[in-house]
């Protein structure tokens, strides 16, 4: 049975999520930066390379890890990265 970090947008965007999203579109596991551009209530931190479209070590995005389900350390946004840095990318569409 899969697990599911989150059963909607508001349970997706309170701070905390059940289980890390640790699986790549292959279903691999990957503990790994991730890039999301957002703070843990979904709003933009502004911080996101440009719109996704810069790779300049002055662009800054917002990441979390893909095993960490908030806390202290939100899994969305946990500190800010160079956009030279490789990360793979959360996109959630509400």
């Amino acid at each position: 049975m899969p697990h599911h970090p989150a059963l909607a947008w508001a349970d997706l965007t309170d701070g905390t999520i059940a289980t890390g999203i640790a699986l790549d579109e292959n279903g691999v596991f990957q503990k790994e930066n991730v890039a999301t551009g957002t703070k843990s209530n979904g709003n933009p931190t502004g911080r996101d390379c440009q719109d996704w479209t810069s790779t300049a070590i002055k662009d800054l995005f917002t990441n979390g890890t893909s095993t960490d389900t908030g806390g202290a350390n939100a899994w969305s946004d946990q500190r800010n990265s160079k956009c030279s840095a490789r990360a793979n990318l959360y996109c959630f569409e509400q």
